[in-house]
Formats: C-alpha cells, sequence, structure tokens
C-alpha cells in the first residue's frame, strides 16, 4: 500500500485522500520523511520523459523501499547510509529501465549526484552563490544541502534553519526549497525561509516576487506576495499575512538584531543563537514584561547592559558562556 502511495506522489496524480494516508505514515517515522524527501529528489534529477518499462521497473523498487522502511532497525544503522543504498537503488532501476526499453542497446548512464553541505555555526552567518547565480544567506546555526549542479526539471535544495534566497529567475526550471514541514516553489524572488528543528512553528516571509509554500500536511498550498508571511505548526490549513514591520523580518541580513514585544525567553533564545553562547540563569526573571529594541551590529555587550538594566540583574561574559545572576 505504501509503496503505490509514493509511487503516485512521486508521478503527481495523488489525490487528497491517499495524501493524507501517506501524511500518517511519514508522521510515524522520521526516517520516513527523510527517505521520501530524498527520493523526490533523486526521482526529479533524471529524465522525466521515462518509457513505461523504466516507470515499472521503479515502482517494484519502491515497492521494496516501503517494505525495507517500515522493518526496524538493526544496531545504529544511520540514516546517511540508508540514503545511500537507496540512492544506489534508484541508480539502478534507471539503469535496467533503459536495457529493457532499448532491447538491450548499451546506454549512458545519467551522471552521479554530488551534495555539498553550507553550515553556518552557532554566532556565524555566512552567504553562499549556488550554481545557478542563486544567492543564500545562511542565518546563524543553519544548514543547506544542495547539489554542485542543477539537472533535470527543478532547482532543489534542502534547508535546517533559516536563511535568506536570493533567486535568479529561470521559468522553465522552478526553484525548490525542502524543509522539514515545508515545500517552497518560486521562479525568481527574493525571501527568507525559517525552519530551525527545535522551533515548532516555521514561517516564510517575501521581500519580493512571489513563492508558492506547501506544508507536509496541508491539503493545499498557499501563494505569497511581496511583504506577505506564512507561519506553519503542522495544521491543515495555511493562511497569510501581511508584514507589518519589514525591518523586524528583514533586518538579520543587514547585521540588524531587533526585538518586538518579545518576552526574555525569546529574547535570550535569540541572542543565544545570534552570538553563539550558552546562557546560564541563575536568576529569575519577569516572564510578563514584553522587550522591544533595535540595535545596529552591536556587541554582545551592548546589548546585555540595556538588558540588564531594562530587567534588574547582574551578567558576566566567561568566553561562550552568559552567566545571568
Amino acid at each position: 500500500m505504501v509503496d503505490q502511495l509514493i509511487y503516485k506522489y512521486l508521478k503527481g496524480n495523488i489525490n487528497l485522500e491517499e495524501q493524507h494516508e501517506l501524511s500518517k505514515w511519514m508522521a510515524g517515522d522520521s526516517k520516513n520523511r527523510e527517505v521520501l524527501k530524498r527520493l523526490e529528489i533523486y526521482w526529479n534529477e533524471y529524465d522525466s520523459n521515462l518509457k513505461e518499462e523504466e516507470l515499472a521497473v521503479r515502482r517494484m523498487i519502491l515497492s521494496r523501499m516501503a517494505a525495507d522502511t517500515n522493518r526496524p532497525a538493526k544496531g545504529n544503522r544511520s540514516i546517511t547510509r540508508y540514503l545511500l543504498r537507496v540512492a544506489a537503488i534508484v541508480v539502478l532501476s534507471l539503469s535496467i529501465g533503459l536495457v529493457l526499453s532499448q532491447y538491450m542497446k548499451k546506454e549512458e548512464q545519467p551522471p552521479e549526484i554530488t551534495w555539498v553541505e553550507k553550515e553556518s555555526k552557532p554566532g556565524q552567518k555566512i552567504t553562499t552563490i549556488l550554481p545557478d547565480g542563486t544567492r543564500v544567506k545562511l542565518n546563524t546555526d543553519s544548514k543547506l544541502i544542495s547539489p554542485t549542479s542543477f539537472t533535470g526539471d527543478f532547482r532543489k535544495v534542502i534547508l535546517k534553519g533559516e536563511a535568506f534566497f536570493e533567486v535568479t529567475r529561470n521559468e522553465s526550471k522552478p526553484f525548490i526549497i525542502e524543509t522539514e514541514n515545508m515545500e517552497i516553489m518560486v521562479l525568481g524572488t527574493s525571501f527568507i525561509v525559517s525552519a530551525y528543528e527545535n522551533e515548532t512553528i516555521n514561517s516564510v516571509s517575501v521581500k519580493s516576487g512571489k513563492v508558492e509554500v506547501k506544508g507536509t500536511y496541508a491539503m493545499a498550498p498557499i501563494q505569497l506576495t511581496q511583504n506577505e508571511a506564512t507561519f506553519y505548526q503542522g495544521e491543515a490549513e495555511m493562511k497569510k499575512s501581511e508584514i507589518i514591520k519589514p525591518d523586524y523580518v528583514f533586518g538579520w541580513i543587514d547585521q540588524k538584531l531587533l526585538f518586538d514585544n518579545h518576552s526574555i525567553e525569546e529574547v535570550l533564545d535569540r541572542i543565544s543563537r545570534w552570538y553563539g553562547v550558552e546562557i546560564d540563569l541563575k536568576k529569575r526573571l519577569e516572564q510578563q514584561k514584553r522587550y522591544t529594541a533595535s540595535f545596529e551590529n552591536p556587541t554582545l555587550k551592548q546589548v546585555m547592559d540595556i538588558l540588564a538594566f531594562v530587567y534588574d540583574f547582574d551578567y558576566e561574559i566567561n568566553g561562550n558562556e552568559l552567566i545571568i545572576k
């Protein structure tokens, strides 16, 4: 049953009821979601005009994969090792399909896909240029996984964390960003995707152009244009809202640290990530008080001096440790 759902999903003809069943399968094990995400990338990277024999082989492979995925894992076998095996099976299925369709005629095998990881450490921001010219600025503690070249019908990358994208326009090859809970498709625009693994709410905020966002469990995608955003928490329906204060959304791109009616917990979480420090909270702080402030490329001391005055505490910076007392 699962292999048929995966096959229909990859072919693009899955209905809402089947999509719901597939979503339940994905929610049952984090490995299921990762396998489907990577498999979709491999599927799209190869020739979309495959003959029926090749599609039949793919379906057979999917059936085997679905059975393997539902078996308990042995030992400490990593998801990375599992996915490498999956990729090898997919490439093998393509070779078999070519033999069947060409009656043993020798054909050139599709090139192997090479993936590159770009990672920003806590307290660090980095900028990278993708093969198509797309510019990506990773916020602190984030990771981008992308191929060394974009082949096939899509330009697809995987994001963990937060990043600002300035996508090079190519109407014949949409740009797709995969996160744990969302898929964002664009032709050419600039926007922010926030999808940290330890945060329950993911968001997409558009600075220019138009994007389409699809949630893992959402029934229908949503389109966003300039100064619009969506915040997704795994609901069945995605909603969009207007960005009232763009600086507070896009400010980090220009090294602006901004707080807008934040709780002290939210403030300290952002400071920890921004400066790459561990916070040791030895004093109970007032939870009801909200904090609004704006800093431009500030030092940790500059931020903490003002925060200490507002919340009436002392602090100490000891290497990568921030002690509040």
